[in-house]
């Protein structure tokens, strides 16, 4: 989870060890946790699932880790509701 400036809410979410697998996991914006916004499904990551969010170097986007097990992690960055568009995306 990383809450944003405005007290909004990113979550990675993946598929709970032990239950079906749903080839991948995703990033979900809650615009107002506790509030009547619904959440927004940001990005769908087919085959890795997300497992840390940070906001990358200056702010610009949200870094997105991946940990593989045995294999060497990946990271993505992406753009999030009221930021600018990172300078690469995934």
């Amino acid at each position: 989870m990383l809450f944003l400036d405005d007290g909004s809410l990113l979550i990675a979410a993946n598929a709970p060890r032990g239950g079906p697998d749903d080839g991948g996991g995703t990033i979900w914006w809650i615009p107002e946790p506790g509030g009547p916004g619904a959440p927004r499904l940001l990005h769908r990551f087919p085959e890795v699932r997300p497992e840390g969010l940070a906001f990358s170097p200056g702010r610009a986007g949200v870094m997105v880790v991946f940990d593989r097990g045995r294999k060497a992690p990946l990271w993505a960055e992406i753009a999030v509701p009221g930021f600018p568009a990172p300078a690469r995306a995934p």
